[in-house]
């Protein structure tokens, strides 16, 4: 429970069950409980904190702990299309986001609005940010979204 919240985006099979079971256990989830209550909120980490009790995926999606959940035979294709839609990023916007949000949870509103237009501002003069508008203005992919190999004529 603790990698999955920790992970950016997490896909489930409907099947999944998820439960915090230390409590049945006469322990406590200490050490996962920053990482999972920064994912589900105080909240949901009550009541199965408290109760141990097992949940489904939907109900993991509902409280925020999983990103998407689809039948087991369709999740790799789940995450094909995830993985896709994220190497179509530029990966320095993405280390930047990343870096973003990791921000949100440590400073406050103030300071954290102070910061998003200069955030902004580097990122559209960086290379990637420069490279990224260009291909939108011409209306071709990015240099950093992988295109597809030629395919090599058979003899």
């Amino acid at each position: 429970m603790g990698l999955v919240a920790c992970c950016d985006v997490v896909v489930a099979a409907d099947d999944t069950v998820f439960a915090f079971t230390e409590t049945r256990l006469g322990i406590v989830p200490a050490v996962i409980s920053p990482f999972a209550l920064r994912r589900i909120g105080a909240t949901h980490a009550r009541r199965y904190f408290l109760s141990g009790e097992r949940f489904d995926a939907a109900e993991a999606r509902r409280i925020g702990l999983i990103s998407e959940h689809c039948p087991a035979d369709a999740l790799d294709a789940a995450v094909v299309s995830i993985a896709d839609e994220m190497l179509a990023a530029g990966p320095e916007a993405i280390a930047r986001i990343k870096g973003l949000i990791h921000r949100y949870g440590l400073m406050n509103w103030e300071d954290y609005r102070q910061l998003t237009p200069s955030q902004i501002a580097q990122a559209r003069q960086s290379a990637e940010g420069q490279a990224g508008l260009a291909a939108f203005r011409d209306k071709t992919p990015a240099p950093w979204v992988p295109r597809p190999e030629p395919l090599e004529p058979s003899s």
